[in-house]
């Protein structure tokens, strides 16, 4: 369901490649990049938000984050 391109030789998702570049790094092992909308292909960056994961919580479950849009204009 994810929109998805090569890099490096390898399948990645282009939701996490944006947020990597804009970041300056990879994502930490406990961080998700959320599609704010629930749309998996909006990969506009005032629809994604890096979040970390909760210890010792449901699977999916997301601790506050920071929008990518804030980011970029911070």
């Amino acid at each position: 369901e994810y929109e998805m391109t090569q890099k490096g030789g390898r399948e990645r998702a282009v939701h996490i490649l944006l947020a990597e570049q804009l970041l300056g790094r990879p994502l930490e092992e406990n961080e998700v990049v959320h599609h704010i909308n629930g749309d998996k292909k909006d990969n506009r960056l005032e629809n994604l938000r890096v979040m970390r994961r909760k210890s010792r919580s449901k699977e999916g479950e997301l601790a506050k984050g920071k929008q990518l849009a804030r980011c970029w204009n911070e």
